[in-house]
Order: structure tokens, then C-alpha cells, then sequence
């Protein structure tokens, strides 16, 4: 019996082509009917085709890379970047985006399929991929198509240590890398196409990296939120992470104040509310914008507060019944960033902002539940983006809650299985990062 490799079932299409073109000749005379019948019924000799395994296989594996992140249609007004990346296998000679999206993509459907064949020879493309980006990126300030090769290239590699994790936290090399490349070429070449795309969803894996290390990235600067989009309408996802990047300002402000030693002067004290403040707006707008179309019909209240809160003594047992209600990971995701995020500008106004509304507790107990009721759909190739999508709301409630209760049931989900086997699970296990040294209500203004 023949050892399937891997669930490789339904239709299956291979190109082939004739082994060499034919040379070019003088016009002939219009066949004869017999000579047509002849053409058509004819098989030819298998020698005269050569089947191209590479061109079937790219497209098999890139397919399922792109059904993997379960995005919506329609998500944009443009093709997205994974809907743009068949485009660079299309590219003959070009070994380096072809080499990394072979890398990612195989890892991701031979870790699905149980296909350790696929997995190893994913490697080996990384392997190969890595060697010729270093090459790329020493050739210096490049033109605009091997810029977009390189970004290619180093966005693919982080999504390959998503999973692989050759080394700690080799992912946020890779968005290091890619960042950078896009950040010499300045938010201008960042207007249109593949990188506009690409930038789109590169900022949250910056964002992520940014708090990780507690620092605030030059993405989170108004010409990068402004320019990169002017020839293009901001998704959902885009005005999130804007928000974000603002409430980490928030963040960097503060965390300055504190290791500057600096005494409460009135300038600096007014600097920091009016981030907070506005930190706050956008989450409003962005709330009162897209909440509705992110909730369970279930949730659906005028006043989003107690329906939404837990109460304090509720275990993760209790929450499965909303399961069936739930969303799928990626909405579940936007609302688990959307909480923390408004969880941590609650925190930071309480003190001097009294007209905000005290969301806290609502915060923390949604992006517990966003956590343990995010449902997985079987298209998605393992637990293993999982991780990578709540981790950032379940830390910040790990740190930012003010119910003990909340801080410990976090703090016991960052420790479990899947976390812990993932490429993130550093921070899961360090209490450094997200500006956790201001998560303390001694250090904040008041």
C-alpha cells in the first residue's frame, strides 16, 4: 500500500509542458479534416511532457498558508498581501521570494497535514531564504522591485518562526528586519501595492514586538499612520492598531517620566493626559464604529456593561456554554486587543481623568472569556497562531487588571500547553515587557 503523505484528496492539477518550444517556421497550409481528428485523439508519448511538481505544489501549499489565517473576503479594498503572494511564485527568477514563501508556507501545511517530509524540506528552504536575504540586504538601498522581494522575504520568515522557533524570539528579529527595510525607504513607498499591504499587516507584529520590549516604534509616529494610507481606506484592523499604537505612547510617556525621575510639573503631566485622552477617543470612535459587527448576536445590549461583565467568582468552566455564541479567532482577537487596549487607558485616567467611563473590570473579564471561547475552525493549520493572536490581551490583563482574581486566571492561561510550546513562550514566562514597571497604580500620575 502507498504511504500517503499528507490529506491531498479532491481535484488535483499539475502543469506540464512540452520539454522545449517548437523552432519557428513558415506558415503551413490549413490541415485537413483527417489531420484535425488526428490532433484531437491522439495521446502523446510521455516522453514529450515533463511534469512540473514545484508550480502544483506552490500553489497547494500558498493556498492553504492563505486560507490558514481565516481573514473574511472582502477585509479590504485591495488585494491583501496574502492574496498578492501567488504573484512572486509567478516571478521567474526570483529565488528569494520564492524560497521564503516556500519556507513559510510549507511549514505550515506540513505541520496541518502531519507530514514531516514537507516540515524538514520547509527548513531547508528557510535555510536558503535566510542566506539570500542577508545577501540582499548587504547590497544596500535597493530598487523598488528587490525591495519588495526583501520584504517579502522577511515577512514570510517571521510567520515560519511563528512556528518553528529556531532560536528565542528569532520572530521578532524578522519584524525587526522588515521593519527596518521599510523604514529606510520612508512611508512614500509604503502608499500603494504589495507594500502597503504588507505594511498594513506588519504594524501589529511591530506593536506586539514594541511592548514586548516596553519601547515605542517609529510606526506609532503620525506620518507612518497618515501617508501610508492616503491612496487607500483604513480597515477595521488598521484604526485598531492606530489606537494601539497610541495607547503605547501612552505607555512610553509614562514609563519615561518614571526612569527620568521626573517631578510633576505641569507640562509633562498635561503631555501625558492629553495622550491618554486621546487614546481614549480613538478606542470611542473605533468602539461605537465596529463593535456591532464583532459581537454575538447574544451580547447585543444597549448598555454593554453588565452583560458583558462575569461575575468575580465565575470559572472557566462556566464560559463554555458561550462557546456557540463565540467568534472565530480573528474576531475573537479584535475584541481581546480592542479590551486590553481600553483596559489600559482606564487604568492610566483613573486618576486624573474622571470623566472616562471605569471600563476595568468589563475589560479584563471579555478578554478572559475572548481567551477560553474563541472558537478554531478546521481550516486553521494548528493551535500554533493562536498564541501569536490573544497572547498580547491575555498578558496585558496579566499585568493590568486591577481584580487579583483576573491577574492570576491570566497569569495560569499564559502558562499553559500551547502557550509554553510556542515561539512566544518568553513572554508568557518573563514579568518583563508591556511596561509592566508602570502597571503598578504607585508609579502612575497623581
Amino acid at each position: 500500500m502507498v504511504n500517503v503523505a499528507g490529506p491531498r484528496v479532491g481535484a488535483f492539477f499539475v502543469h506540464a509542458q512540452a520539454n522545449a518550444p517548437r523552432p519557428a517556421s513558415p506558415r503551413p497550409p490549413p490541415p485537413s479534416v483527417a489531420q484535425v481528428h488526428q490532433a484531437l485523439t491522439r495521446i502523446p508519448p510521455a516522453s514529450a511532457l515533463r511534469a512540473c511538481r514545484a508550480d502544483a505544489f506552490d500553489q497547494l501549499f500558498v493556498s492553504h498558508f492563505i486560507e490558514s489565517f481565516g481573514l473574511p473576503k472582502n477585509i479590504s479594498a485591495g488585494p491583501t498581501w496574502l492574496e498578492r503572494l501567488p504573484s512572486f511564485l509567478d516571478a521567474r527568477g526570483d529565488a528569494l521570494a520564492t524560497a521564503s514563501i516556500r519556507s513559510a508556507s510549507m511549514l505550515s501545511y506540513g505541520t496541518w497535514a502531519h507530514d514531516e517530509a514537507i516540515q524538514a524540506d520547509s527548513y531547508r528552504w528557510y535555510a536558503r531564504a535566510l542566506a539570500q536575504l542577508k545577501k540582499s540586504i548587504a547590497q544596500g538601498k535597493q530598487p523598488a522591485a528587490a525591495l519588495k522581494r526583501a520584504v517579502c522575504a522577511a515577512v514570510m520568515l517571521i510567520h515560519f518562526e511563528t512556528w518553528a522557533g529556531t532560536s528565542r524570539n528569532a520572530w521578532v528579529h524578522h519584524v525587526k528586519g522588515a521593519a527596518s527595510l521599510l523604514l529606510a525607504a520612508g512611508p512614500e513607498a509604503c502608499r500603494e501595492g504589495f507594500l502597503q499591504s504588507v505594511f498594513s499587516h506588519l504594524r501589529f507584529q511591530v506593536f506586539i514586538a514594541a511592548m514586548q520590549e516596553s519601547t515605542l516604534h517609529a510606526f506609532a509616529e503620525p506620518e507612518w499612520m497618515d501617508v501610508p494610507f492616503q491612496g487607500c481606506r483604513k480597515t477595521l484592523f488598521d484604526e485598531l492598531v492606530d489606537a494601539l499604537f497610541t495607547v503605547q505612547r501612552c505607555l512610553f510617556l509614562m514609563q519615561q517620566r518614571l526612569e527620568a525621575g521626573r517631578e510633576q510639573d505641569e507640562y509633562h503631566t498635561e503631555t501625558i493626559n492629553r495622550s491618554i485622552e486621546a487614546a481614549a477617543k480613538q478606542l470611542f470612535e473605533w468602539d461605537a464604529k465596529y463593535m456591532a459587527f464583532l459581537r454575538p448576536a447574544s451580547w447585543s445590549h444597549p448598555e454593554r456593561t453588565t452583560d458583558l461583565v462575569l461575575p468575580g467568582h465565575v470559572v472557566f468552566a462556566e464560559l463554555e456554554d458561550a462557546e456557540a455564541a463565540m467568534a472565530r479567532l480573528p474576531e475573537a482577537a479584535l475584541l481581546s486587543l480592542f479590551h486590553a487596549g481600553r483596559l489600559i487607558v482606564t487604568q492610566l485616567a483613573a486618576p486624573t481623568c474622571g470623566n472616562l467611563r471605569n471600563t476595568a473590570q468589563e475589560d479584563s473579564y471579555v478578554i478572559l472569556r475572548m481567551y477560553r471561547g474563541s472558537r478554531q475552525d478546521n481550516i486553521e493549520p494548528s493551535s500554533k497562531i493562536r498564541p501569536f493572536m490573544m497572547l498580547p490581551g491575555l498578558k496585558i490583563a496579566s499585568l493590568w487588571s486591577p481584580l487579583p482574581q483576573v491577574r492570576n486566571q491570566a497569569r495560569a492561561l499564559l502558562l499553559s500547553e500551547k502557550i509554553l510550546a510556542s515561539p512566544m513562550f518568553d513572554i508568557a514566562l518573563t514579568t518583563k515587557g508591556y511596561f509592566s514597571q508602570i502597571a503598578s497604580p504607585d508609579s502612575r500620575i497623581t
